[in-house]
């Protein structure tokens, strides 16, 4: 079957399920054939280009990769703000490529191949930005785990 889409990039015009699969294939992106449904987007997502639709798993994903627009609502993500900068709208596209449902789309069309050329992450980077995230008074306690090898003192 083949329907066009409203989200996926690359090439101007409209795009089929097959031209997206091939599209994410070429990149080694293990896409499952689904695609977000502005028709299905939640009511909670802020308007703009993207959005959450009911499908998402509340998997996390997508607010660990661009925290700036993606937020938690009861039990599921949704887009609180939209991209304002290159970088926060690159880190949503990264997010909509990497959604293992799906769930996000965009109401316009972007280019999914450079978010997906994204990947993979340098571990590096994360773990500063992980490291940032932890309150001060926890950074030692971390930093003995690491240094004893993750074992307990007895």
């Amino acid at each position: 079957m083949s329907r066009t889409t409203s989200w996926c990039g690359g090439n101007s015009g409209t795009h089929t399920n097959s031209e997206v699969q091939d599209s994410r294939a070429s990149l080694n992106f293990p896409y499952n054939g689904n695609m977000a449904n502005p028709k299905r987007a939640y009511s909670e997502n802020v308007s703009g280009t993207f959005f959450v639709d009911d499908t998402c798993i509340d998997c996390d994903l997508c607010r660990q990769i661009a925290p700036a627009v993606f937020t938690e609502d009861d039990d599921h993500s949704v887009v609180y703000r939209q991209p304002e900068t290159p970088i926060e709208a690159h880190r949503a596209a990264m997010a909509l490529v990497a959604c293992p449902t799906g769930s996000i789309g965009t109401r316009g069309k972007i280019d999914i191949k450079t978010a997906a050329s994204a990947y993979p992450e340098s571990i590096e980077e994360k773990r500063l930005l992980l490291w940032l995230r932890i309150p001060q008074f926890l950074r030692s306690s971390v930093l003995y785990h690491f240094a004893s090898g993750g074992k307990r003192p007895d």
